[in-house]
C-alpha cells in the first residue's frame, strides 16, 4: 500500500471498476504498508467508508421522506390530501421511524471507530446495510405517492430516489456489508468461506 502523490482531484468516470494493477508508482513514494498490515489498513478504510455512506444514506432518505410529506400534503383526492388516507400516512411513518433507527446505528459506527475498534468493523456495516434499506423503502414510498410525477426530472424525488440505489453498489452493496457483519460474527477473515 502506497501513497501516490497527485497534482490535484483525479476525476473518475467509472465507480464500477478501477483497476490498479497498471497505476505506476512513482519513484520516492511513501510506502504505508505491506502483506497484512496493507489488508488491514484497507479493510479499516472500508469500514469507515460504510460508516460514512450509512450516514449520507440516512441523510439521502430523509430528504427523501421530506420531499413525499410535502407532497401528500398538498396532493388531493376526493377533496381531502393524499397524507390523510391511512395507508399513505403509516408508510411514511414507518419509513421516519425506520431512518431514525439508521441515524443511531450511524453515529453509533462513528463513535465507534474512535472509541471502540473492536466493533467498529461490525457496526459499520450494520449500519450501511439498515441505512441502504431505509433510504431505498423511504425513497420509492415517497416516489410511489407522486405517481407519475415521480418520474419526471422536474421533481427532485427521482434524484433521491436514484442516489439512494446507487450510491449503495460502489462497494458490494448491502450483501457484501452482511457478508462483513457475519465475518466478524463468525470470526473469519473478510470473504473466506
Amino acid at each position: 500500500l502506497v501513497l501516490v502523490p497527485l497534482d490535484g482531484p483525479t476525476p473518475v468516470e467509472n465507480l464500477g471498476s478501477m483497476p490498479l494493477a497498471d497505476v505506476a508508482v512513482p519513484p520516492g513514494a511513501v510506502e504505508l504498508a505491506q502483506g497484512p498490515a496493507a489488508l488491514a489498513a484497507h479493510d479499516a478504510a472500508i469500514d469507515e467508508w460504510l460508516a460514512l455512506t450509512a450516514a449520507a444514506l440516512v441523510a439521502v432518505g430523509a430528504r427523501g421522506l421530506e420531499l413525499g410529506v410535502e407532497y401528500v400534503k398538498e396532493r388531493r383526492a376526493w377533496g381531502v390530501p393524499i397524507g390523510s388516507f391511512q395507508a399513505i400516512s403509516h408508510r411514511l411513518a414507518d419509513s421516519a421511524a425506520a431512518l431514525d433507527g439508521a441515524r443511531l446505528l450511524a453515529h453509533e459506527a462513528a463513535w465507534a471507530h474512535d472509541d471502540d475498534p473492536a466493533r467498529a468493523a461490525e457496526l459499520a456495516a450494520m449500519a450501511f446495510a439498515f441505512a441502504y434499506e431505509s433510504a431505498r423503502d423511504a425513497t420509492y414510498r415517497s416516489l410511489h405517492f407522486h405517481g407519475g410525477y415521480g418520474f419526471m426530472l422536474e421533481y427532485d424525488i427521482q434524484l433521491y430516489y436514484r442516489r439512494a440505489r446507487a450510491w449503495a453498489t460502489v462497494y458490494g452493496g448491502p450483501r457484501e456489508a452482511y457478508r462483513r457483519v457475519t465475518d466478524k460474527r463468525l470470526g473469519r477473515a473478510a470473504g473466506a468461506v
